[in-house]
């Protein structure tokens, strides 16, 4: 998403919470919102690629361990 999305320049309600104020178009959606409401969803996604980012780091994690054990093991053992 872009920082500032540009606004369109119009009046109009809102396609989200339907108040009548300046509409901007959403880089990630391209739903025609008004700014609390791009604010909002900007959030949403951020905190949605946050627990993305976490669980992939969780198992990037396990899976090194899981090889270092498997290595220890062929060195024992062969």
């Amino acid at each position: 998403m872009t920082a500032n999305p540009k606004p369109l320049c119009i009046v109009a309600k809102c396609a989200l919470c339907s108040t009548k104020t300046e509409l901007f178009v959403c880089p990630h959606c391209d739903e025609v919102i008004c700014q609390i409401c791009v604010n909002k969803h900007r959030s949403q996604l951020n905190e949605t690629l946050k627990e993305h980012w976490l669980k992939c780091k969780t198992k990037f994690h396990n899976l090194c361990q899981l090889t270092s054990k498997i290595i220890l093991v062929k060195i024992i053992f062969f």
